[in-house]
């Protein structure tokens, strides 16, 4: 069973080299696809001189699902790894811990952990989608395999035949495109396959902070527009209509919590940008 890795980037060479790295060296037969919206692309040179089975797909429009999607299609494997450009892989059987879950023919996707840098030691609870308005909410740096309903985006793969299935990641998730993965992850198991938690595919996510969806400013008030859009675009698709006013008052409610947050207004300005 073989793997294809696919890294979307964007204006972030300095770190993605780096992920780049410290992924050749890793043991099993996979391919790495880089799918680069950058305003300056890498070239495909000094990827080829990190490792040959690096390969560069370069697309202008920016998106992330987009270029999850452009990877699907590019990609020889069977199963698809999807990794941020900003990662430190923790074990070099990263690829196997992956690929052993597939040997069930119901595991459609399986999550990998994930220590963020706010996270000093394993614990809480398991990343999940929650209660009648879908919360997303819990963490994936446990030591526990369990099965999951919900994945995160720097760190999970799929059978590249589920997504052909499913028609593909959902273009409709802009911006930040917040909550594209976890669309998946409800369309996955509503299609009757599980995902199931890995914490043997362990890798750090560093957050970078430049490039990506984020902004290099040090106050970036859009992205909480984008993040309001896409929740109630999320929930609109997935949740019960009973519930939507609740939703509303929920993400208004959030959007309050980050005028705390920022010491400002615009959060909340924003968010009213996103939801109308």
């Amino acid at each position: 069973m073989k793997a294809s890795i696919i890294i979307p980037t964007l204006n972030r060479e300095e770190i993605l080299l780096k992920t780049l790295k410290g992924i050749a060296g890793l043991s099993g037969d996979f391919e790495v696809l880089v799918v680069d919206q950058s305003d300056t692309p890498v070239k495909e040179d000094l990827l080829k001189s990190i490792d040959q089975r690096i390969r560069l797909v370069y697309l202008k429009e920016k998106g992330l699902p987009n270029a999850r999607n452009i990877g699907a299609n590019e990609a020889d494997g069977e199963i698809l790894i999807y990794l941020d450009d900003d990662v430190e892989i923790q074990n070099l059987d990263f690829i196997e811990a992956h690929l052993q879950n597939y040997e069930d023919s119901l595991v459609g996707a399986v999550a990998g952990r994930v220590r963020q840098p706010w996270e000093k030691s394993p614990g809480g609870r398991i990343g999940g989608i929650r209660t009648p308005l879908l919360i997303v909410g819990g963490s994936f740096n446990l030591e526990k395999k369990q099965k999951v309903t919900n994945m995160i985006g720097c760190n999970f793969s799929i059978r590249k035949s589920l997504v052909r299935e499913l028609g593909g990641f959902d273009s409709n998730f802009l911006g930040s495109a917040n909550l594209e993965e976890s669309d998946m992850a409800i369309r996955v198991t509503r299609s009757g396959y599980k995902i199931i938690f890995e914490p043997q595919a362990y890798l750090h996510h560093l957050a970078w902070q430049k490039g990506g969806v984020r902004n290099d400013l040090k106050k970036n008030y859009e992205k909480y527009k984008w993040i309001a859009r896409n929740q109630i675009y999320f929930f609109k698709k997935h949740g019960n209509k009973f519930w939507l006013p609740f939703f509303y008052s929920f993400v208004i409610s959030r959007g309050k919590y980050y005028c705390l947050k920022e010491k400002s207004l615009k959060p909340l300005r924003e968010t009213f940008k996103g939801l109308f």
